[in-house]
């Protein structure tokens, strides 16, 4: 990715990529909202400064819902930002850096501290978004009618106890509406019921009691051929669990149930700053403030056996 000599590098707190893989979302600490599309190189075509403070989230929404954006800010506000479907097919050439094309079509301002992660939801569950804040609560918004994107109506508060480092919807189709959402101690699973529209919380994952670091992020493995889900956490100190269970459908409620991890990958000694799976859920990638992403997989016919067949230093 190309930056102009003159401009200043910012630090980056999040990114995104839209569906598609040709559009990166980028935001910063100094409160910068950019936008890249992929030509023959990764060229920046708007850029914009939003919010009262740093930003620290950000998440597309499907684009059958339009280009939709939100980001997440320590000014305890989600911004819900739509780009008009024409503006997406300009050239860089022909843009001027700016707002231009990008509104701001909502703000939304329950959060009680800073707003930390922002994620919309599968397109199946239709125009959902959930944002982790630091006062220890998840926030899912619904958007009713999707010809009004001005309102984002609160649909319920998941309260974690303390404050949230990273969430994860189930991206799987056919499975009711799940999201993993990990605090500093805790993970848990919570489900939505389809009849009373009521969120619950189903299962909570803990690492062992001789373990002291805290957690750092989470992310949930498409199921695509099994009959199990994986869920992947990142500890502050460098260690990776994985946690392995059978696939959660309504009526089997587990309320309270303790998952122990099906193995630990150690990545180094520094925190975990990301994990992401592959679209098949077959290949775990973590990032962390070492500066390297390291690529897992299980061993054959031994899915409790994990080990790193890859490593990219990002400072070559």
């Amino acid at each position: 990715m190309m930056m102009d000599e003159e401009e200043e590098i910012s630090v980056v707190q999040d990114m995104a990529y839209d569906y598609s893989g040709k559009r990166l979302a980028t935001v910063s600490i100094d409160r910068e909202i950019c936008i890249w599309n992929k030509k023959d190189d990764w060229q920046r075509t708007y850029q914009w400064k939003a919010h009262e403070g740093p930003l620290f989230g950000v998440s597309w929404a499907h684009p059958c819902f339009g280009n939709i954006l939100a980001t997440g800010s320590y000014d305890k506000r989600v911004i819900i930002w739509e780009e008009p479907e024409a503006s997406s097919s300009y050239s860089s050439s022909s843009m001027d850096k700016s707002t231009k094309g990008w509104t701001a079509l909502a703000h939304l301002v329950d959060a009680r501290d800073e707003v930390r992660q922002v994620q919309f939801a599968p397109p199946h569950l239709g125009l959902l978004l959930a944002s982790g804040s630091a006062d220890g609560y998840v926030r899912i918004y619904t958007c009713i009618d999707e010809a009004d994107l001005h309102q984002w109506p609160l649909l319920t508060e998941l309260d974690m106890d303390s404050p949230v480092v990273g969430m994860s919807w189930n991206p799987s189709v056919d499975s009711i509406p799940l999201i993993v959402v990990a605090s500093h101690k805790d993970c848990r699973v919570w489900s939505m019921d389809n009849d009373t529209r009521r969120w619950t919380d189903w299962h909570l994952f803990r690492t062992s009691e001789s373990d002291t670091a805290d957690l750092s992020a989470v992310a949930w493995a498409p199921h695509v051929g099994r009959s199990f889900e994986r869920i992947a956490l990142g500890c502050e100190d460098g260690s990776i669990l994985l946690f392995q269970f059978p696939r959660i459908q309504q009526g089997n409620k587990t309320n309270g149930h303790e998952m122990q991890p099906i193995c630990r990958l150690n990545h180094g000694n520094e925190r975990i700053v990301r994990l992401q799976w592959n679209m098949v859920g077959s290949i775990l990638a973590s990032s962390a403030s070492d500066r390297m992403v390291r690529l897992w997989k299980a061993l054959p016919q031994d899915g409790t056996r994990w080990n790193c067949f890859d490593v990219v230093h990002l400072n070559e």
